[in-house]
C-alpha cells in the first residue's frame, strides 16, 4: 500500500476537483461553464495530457463582459490569450512548503495540485489557511507531552517523505541512553524526566540547520534527521553526533551522587 503522510491526508480533505478546460477549446466554452455554474471562480486550463498550464479567472472574464464590445473582443481571443499563471505543485507537497509559499508570495490566491504530472484539483486561499491551522493542531497532538518534540507519527512522516527525496541525502540517527533503567531505579522518575528534558535541550542547542528534524520516540529514545547535500562531508555529521553524546555525558554527571560518580 502507498504510505499516505499526515500532510497528504490534510491536503486531500481540502482539495477541490474543479472542472478544467482544455487549452484548445474555444472561449465560448469558458463562458458557458461560468454561466452553468455560478459558483465557479476559476477554471483550470489543461493540455491534451491533462497537465495544468494555468487558470482562467471569472473576475477577468467579467472585466471583458462589462466593457463596451468586450464580448466581441473576447470571442476573437483564444484560451491561450486569456490564461493566467498559477502556482502548480505535486499533491505530496508538505504543509511546511505550503506555509513557505504562502509566506513569501503576497498574491497567492490558489495552488493547483498534480499527481504524476496530471491535474488533481485546486486549493484556494481559505483552504490553505485551514490546512495550516489544522496542521498546527495535529502537530500539538502528536508531540511528546514531556519534551514537546515531534512524536512517532511525525517521525514516520519525516522518514517516509525524505526517503522519497531524489536530490538530497539524509542521515537518520537513533539515540538511546545507557543504563537508564538503573538510573531511574536509584534516583526516581522525576530525575529521569529531568535527564530526558536536558538531552532534548542538548539536541536543540546542537541543531545547525533549520532543516534538522528532532523527534522524541518516547522514554530515553530520540531521533535526529539531518539533510545533507551530495558534497557535504558525512564525517562532519558523525563528529556532531559524538559532540552531542559527549555534551550529555558531561551534563549528566550533575545528576549523580559523588559516590556513584
Amino acid at each position: 500500500n502507498e504510505y499516505i503522510t499526515e500532510d497528504r491526508k490534510l491536503i486531500e480533505e481540502h482539495l477541490v476537483a474543479v472542472q478544467g478546460i482544455y487549452v484548445e477549446n474555444p472561449v465560448e466554452r469558458v463562458l458557458k461553464m461560468l454561466k452553468d455554474n455560478k459558483k465557479t471562480e476559476l477554471i483550470p486550463v489543461l493540455d491534451v495530457q491533462n497537465r495544468p498550464v494555468g487558470v482562467i479567472k471569472e473576475s477577468q472574464i467579467k472585466d471583458y463582459l462589462l466593457s463596451p464590445y468586450g464580448r466581441d473582443i473576447l470571442r476573437r481571443k483564444s484560451i491561450k490569450d486569456i490564461i493566467e499563471k498559477v502556482f502548480i505543485n505535486d499533491v505530496n507537497i508538505s504543509v511546511d512548503k505550503l506555509i513557505e509559499l504562502f509566506s513569501f508570495e503576497e498574491n497567492l490566491d490558489e495552488i493547483i495540485l498534480t499527481e504524476f504530472g496530471q491535474y488533481r484539483g485546486v486549493l484556494n486561499k481559505s483552504a490553505i489557511i485551514k490546512i495550516i491551522s489544522e496542521k498546527r493542531i495535529v502537530e500539538a497532538r502528536n508531540q511528546n507531552p514531556l519534551t514537546k518534540l515531534a512524536g512517532n507519527i511525525m517521525i514516520s512522516d519525516y522518514i517516509q517523505t525524505t526517503l522519497e527525496s531524489i536530490d538530497e541525502s539524509y542521515a537518520y540517527v537513533y539515540f538511546d541512553f545507557n543504563n537508564f533503567k538503573s538510573f531511574n531505579d536509584k534516583y526516581g522518575f522525576k530525575k529521569g524526566d529531568e535527564a530526558i528534558l536536558m538531552f532534548s535541550e542538548i539536541l536543540k542547542e546542537n541543531r545547525i540547520k533549520s532543516s534538522d528534524f528532532i523527534g522524541h520516540i518516547g522514554g530515553d529514545d530520540f531521533f535526529l534527521g539531518i539533510r545533507y547535500l551530495r558534497n557535504d562531508d558525512f564525517e562532519f555529521i558523525y563528529k556532531r553526533m559524538l559532540k552531542i553524546a559527549n555534551d550529555f555525558k558531561e551534563a549528566a554527571k550533575s545528576y549523580y551522587s559523588e559516590e556513584d560518580l
